[in-house]
């Protein structure tokens, strides 16, 4: 499979190589939503539906995506060989555990991370840039923040202040070791970061969350959580362009960002 997207893209297509090539569309006119598809044994040969299961189930156990994004996740490793029906059946497969988990998701009370949704929703719209399971790691979060700041400063717009978790955040989250919220004031750091700090705290009580924080702006903000995430996109906001993703990452920049966790370890307290 040859996949035509560029770094800054997100397509709703892609090739798959073969005889002849097959532009394969990941919306549901092209990829139909067929329950039946997903049970035929021979549709997913090779034990190839217990891949797409496990892929599929840690991605609706994290709780940030979408229906392309599982498909895309779940043929990202499919060679040039495979017809253009797998990529169908395995989209089949897909849409029947996403149908299951609306079921199951329709009984959930409201989790931590509907309260979080809620908090981050808030705190967009009160001038902040507020993004969820952002992007790899806090290095590579922070660098793209500054970026998004300097857009809006272009725009002629401003920001109160950045608030974020990274992926390694999550996993945490999804461990039990709660969630770490990195903070700042972008364009005033030294003097306005206590005051989005308070801010933010005051965002995360006021929706029954229960935040722990010192007051210290080099200190991150710990909040306890059980961690039962709706499946579903990981911002929200208005402004869909400034959303990132680490799928953004080129090879070079994913490999770098190992090694920098590697030799930093996984301490989430420093903002």
């Amino acid at each position: 499979m040859q996949d035509t997207r560029t770094d800054d893209q997100y397509p709703g297509a892609f090739e798959v190589g073969g005889e002849p090539t097959v532009r394969v569309d990941l919306h549901a006119t092209c990829l139909p939503h067929s329950p039946e598809l997903a049970k035929d044994n021979e549709a997913l040969p090779d034990g190839l539906g217990d891949d797409v299961d496990g892929v599929v189930a840690s991605s609706l156990r994290r709780g940030f995506g979408n229906r392309e994004s599982l498909i895309r996740l779940t043929t990202e490793g499919f060679g040039a060989t495979r017809p253009a029906q797998l990529f169908a059946a395995v989209a089949a497969r897909v849409d029947a555990t996403l149908a299951a988990r609306a079921v199951e998701e329709a009984a959930w009370p409201t989790t931590d991370c509907d309260r979080l949704n809620t908090v981050f929703d808030e705190l967009e719209s009160r001038g902040y840039l507020a993004r969820q399971d952002f992007l790899c790691c806090s290095n590579c979060a922070w660098r793209e923040m500054k970026t998004l700041h300097q857009q809006l400063q272009h725009r002629g717009r401003t920001s109160k202040g950045c608030v974020f978790f990274d992926s390694q955040a999550t996993d945490e989250a999804i461990d039990g070791g709660g969630l770490w919220l990195h903070f700042r004031d972008l364009g005033h750091p030294e003097t306005g970061t206590v005051l989005v700090g308070r801010e933010i705290v005051e965002v995360l009580r006021a929706h029954g969350l229960k935040p722990e924080w010192p007051g210290d702006p080099a200190v991150s903000i710990y909040v306890p959580v059980v961690w039962q995430r709706r499946f579903g996109p990981a911002f929200r906001g208005p402004d869909q362009g400034a959303a990132l993703d680490v799928r953004r990452l080129t090879p070079t920049r994913r490999r770098r960002c190992a090694r920098m966790r590697a030799s930093a370890g996984r301490s989430r307290r420093p903002t």
